[in-house]
């Protein structure tokens, strides 16, 4: 009897375990997920995710679960996790192609933009007439410098939906591949809308004349230009284009009047030799009627106190008598053959000795008529920015310390004389934009440093100044003149 109830307590002990087991049934996918996301709201996105990973352990598939792992994902900042969790939806759910722009920003946030440009692809593919994203894919192409590329992807924007911002985009990528035609073609589309990039319509045109050597429409743009927007120019980054057209009509206005002289001169010449012959015509040995041929030479048009390349050129009108014929005597007109580079030297020593007396104004003029000899000199157009920058014409000092970078971009003393203009003309945002962009190209060089230091300090970014004057005590010589200068602006800052 002892035995048998012993036995009845095991059954049952047995079966209380079975029936408890039983009765814990594994709860609703669909409600694991409704608490993991208030566990998100609640921001403990780990356990989230904790619950979030077993229910797609259950149900691998499932999009509901995958987009709230997706999306707690990139809360708890893992972009790559979150990005190719999108992706997987999107090829669950072929008609959802939108994950794969999900997929495409949480690459983008992970700092893959290559691989963000694939998801935009595959998200076009599908969707062909979304322009925004075309846009978007032109814009991240632009990034990574991928410019023909970016080209189609505009043009399939724009075949989709014209617009002059888009026109805008796609002649300036023609101007960079040097297609001047194409360039000027889309800019002018772009005038002819009427939209409020006119502005921009107008310099692309502008700098695509200039760089075509059209100076002629150049000027006349300028002027429409100045007219429709005044100041716009010296806000872009082709101000320089205003110092180039003053070049060239000083140059041609310089030609024009040597020309003119030159003519009057040779008109002279002629007449008094005929007269000549006139009063003695035993010094030829033809009919005293004829008329010699007299032998010029053409300026070809160069401004003033420019060396005069000549080319001859005869004049020689028919005798009034066929049978005889007209003794030829040359008269040669002298003109100054000084090299164009010897030239180019005089001027430049006579405006440094100009500047060195503090005579500004005649500094700026021997100047100008150096870079008119030969305006392939950089170091030449830097100097005429310090003059101006030293006489307070701090517009013309950025213009010119602009003309000396472009024609020299790898000089980093060109590019510190041209932030030092620049301080003086740009606002604030832009000006650092400038020398963070200088340093990007010059990380080495302990002038820039110091420059982009003394603007992170004046804006109050502490810490990058700190480092950056660091780095300059740390690499540049012992001997460097900015040396007690600098240590002491880190110690204002304190170290």
């Amino acid at each position: 009897m002892q035995l048998a109830w012993k036995q009845v307590w095991s059954l049952g002990f047995i079966l209380f375990f079975f029936f408890s087991g039983c009765g814990e049934r594994e709860r609703p996918v669909e409600d694991l997920v409704m608490q993991a996301e208030t566990l998100m709201d609640a921001g403990q996105i780990e356990s989230a995710i904790l619950i979030l990973e077993r229910c797609q352990e259950r149900a691998p598939e499932r999009v509901d679960v995958m987009e709230a792992l997706a999306f707690a994902y990139a809360a708890e900042g893992d972009p790559m996790l979150a990005s190719m969790t999108f992706a997987s939806i999107a090829e669950i759910v072929p008609d959802r192609p939108e994950y794969y722009l999900y997929a495409a920003e949480s690459l983008l946030e992970a700092g893959d933009s290559k691989g963000a440009v694939g998801q935009y692809n595959r998200y076009l593919t599908v969707q062909p007439l979304d322009r925004a994203v075309w846009v978007a894919l032109a814009d991240l192409q632009i990034s990574q410098g991928a410019m023909n590329e970016a080209l189609e992807a505009l043009l399939a924007a724009e075949q989709v939906e014209s617009r002059a911002v888009q026109r805008i985009k796609i002649g300036e990528l023609y101007l960079r591949r040097n297609n001047l035609a194409q360039a000027q073609v889309w800019f002018g589309r772009s005038l002819e809308s009427g939209s409020d990039v006119r502005d921009e319509a107008l310099l692309g045109l502008l700098e695509t004349a200039v760089r075509s050597k059209r100076f002629a429409d150049a000027e006349s743009l300028l002027k429409q230009l100045d007219a429709e927007y005044p100041g716009r120019l010296d806000q872009s980054e082709i101000d320089s284009v205003r110092d180039q057209l003053l070049v060239w009509r000083a140059r041609q206005t310089a030609a024009q009047e040597a020309a003119a002289a030159f003519e009057n001169s040779r008109l002279q010449t002629a007449t008094e030799e005929a007269e000549a012959l006139v009063e003695d015509p035993e010094e030829g040995e033809g009919d005293a009627t004829s008329t010699p041929a007299i032998e010029v030479t053409t300026v070809e048009t160069v401004p003033e106190g420019s060396s005069l390349t000549v080319s001859t050129e005869a004049l020689s009108p028919e005798p009034t008598d066929p049978e005889i014929e007209a003794p030829v005597e040359a008269v040669e007109v002298s003109v100054s053959a000084i090299s164009p580079e010897t030239m180019s030297n005089d001027l430049l020593g006579l405006a440094r000795a100009k500047r060195s007396v503090g005579e500004t104004i005649e500094a700026i003029r021997y100047y100008k008529q150096c870079l008119i000899q030969n305006d392939a000199q950089p170091l030449v157009w830097a100097e005429l920015s310090e003059v101006y920058l030293e006489s307070g014409n701090d517009r013309w000092a950025q213009a010119t310390a602009s003309e000396a970078m472009r024609r020299d971009p790898d000089n980093p003393k060109l590019v510190l004389q041209y932030l030092r203009a620049a301080q003086r003309t740009m606002g604030t945002e832009r000006l650092i934009q400038e020398m963070e962009s200088a340093y990007r190209k010059f990380p080495d060089q302990p002038e820039i440093m110091v420059v982009l230091a003394r603007a992170y300090a004046g804006e109050g970014v502490t810490r990058n100044a700190r480092i950056l004057y660091n780095k300059f005590l740390e690499q540049a010589p012992l001997t460097h003149p900015l040396r007690p200068v600098v240590e002491d602006e880190l110690s204002a800052l304190g170290r």
